[in-house]
C-alpha cells in the first residue's frame, strides 16, 4: 500500500471507531446513516440471503472462512448460526467493533488493516468482504483484491458486497435519497467491478445487484412514515430484483452490487 493510503487509513481508522461507539451494533452503524431503519434491515437480509445461498453451500465441512471488515459481526452471527462448522476469523481495523464481534460472536477477531493481513497464502477456504473494498483507494484496489484472493487456497471462494459508483452519482442529485455514508468511502462502476473480479487467479461465478430497491429508493423515502406502503414497495423490489438482477445492464444503477469469485488456481 502506498505511504498516503496508510495516513488515509488512520484518519478512516479514527471514525470508524467512532461510530463503532456512537452506534454499537446496529444497522445505520455498518449501513447507511441517513436511510431509515426499515431499509437498512432490507439491505442487511439481502446481504444475508445472498452469503447463505450463495457463499456458504460451495464451503466444505470445518471450511476457514475470512469476515473482512467484520465489524460487530453482522454477517458472522448469521454464518455461526447457520453453519456452526465454520471456523470464522473476522478482521476489523476498529478496535472497539473488535471488542464487539468477539461478544456478539463468540470468536476472537484479529485486529488489522485487511489490506496488510496477518495471514499466510492459500490459509483459508472462503472469503466475505462486505462494503470493505469501497474504502480502498482506487489506485490500490487491484493490488489489495490479489493480496486477499492469495489468502485462499485452490478453489476457494469469495463473495464481494460493495457500493455502485453510478448510483451515488444519480442519487447526490436528488438530495432526499443521498443515502452517504458517514466515511470516505467510494464505490464501483460496474466495468471496473467486472474487471477486478477477472485475473489470472479469479473467475466470476456469479453476480448480482440490488437494483429493484435502488430504483424505488426516491419513492421509498417520500412513502417512509407509512409502514405498510414501504413494505409492499419492498416486496416489489425484491420480485424485479430476483427476476432481473443478474442482468449485468441492470446491474448498473445498483446501490449495492456483488460478486462471487473463484479462485482457479
Amino acid at each position: 500500500m502506498t505511504e498516503k493510503l496508510g495516513v488515509e487509513n488512520n484518519q478512516l481508522r479514527a471514525d470508524w471507531e467512532r461510530r463503532a461507539i456512537d452506534k454499537g451494533s446496529s444497522y445505520s452503524g455498518v449501513l447507511f446513516r441517513n436511510l431509515p431503519d426499515i431499509l437498512n434491515y432490507y439491505l442487511h437480509e439481502r446481504h444475508i440471503l445472498i452469503v447463505l445461498t450463495k457463499l456458504l453451500p460451495l464451503l466444505p465441512k470445518h471450511a476457514a472462512l475470512l469476515d473482512i471488515g467484520c465489524g460487530y459481526g453482522r454477517i458472522s452471527s448469521y454464518i455461526r448460526t447457520f453453519r456452526p462448522d465454520i471456523k470464522l476469523i473476522g478482521v476489523d481495523f476498529a478496535f472497539p467493533y473488535c471488542k464487539q464481534y468477539f461478544n456478539n460472536v463468540g470468536f476472537t477477531p484479529v485486529c488489522a488493516d485487511f489490506s496488510r493481513p496477518p495471514f499466510t497464502q492459500f490459509c483459508v477456504d472462503g472469503l466475505i468482504a462486505v462494503t470493505a473494498l469501497m474504502y480502498v483507494s482506487p489506485s490500490d484496489r487491484e493490488k489489495v483484491i490479489t493480496v486477499l484472493v492469495n489468502l485462499l487456497k485452490p478453489k476457494g471462494v469469495a463473495l464481494f458486497i460493495d457500493s455502485g459508483k453510478e448510483f451515488f452519482k444519480v442519487a447526490s442529485i436528488i438530495k432526499s435519497c443521498d443515502a452517504k455514508s458517514s466515511t470516505s468511502g467510494t464505490g464501483f462502476i460496474l466495468k471496473e467491478y467486472n474487471r477486478l473480479g477477472k485475473s489470472t487467479l479469479t473467475e466470476i461465478v456469479d453476480c448480482g445487484g440490488f437494483t429493484g430497491f435502488s430504483l424505488l429508493l426516491p419513492i421509498l423515502h417520500l412513502f417512509r412514515a407509512q409502514l405498510k406502503v414501504m413494505k409492499h414497495l419492498l416486496k416489489l423490489s425484491t420480485a424485479i430484483d430476483e427476476s432481473l438482477g443478474h442482468w449485468r445492464c441492470w446491474q448498473r444503477f445498483a446501490l449495492h452490487r456483488w460478486m462471487l469469485l473463484k479462485r482457479t488456481r
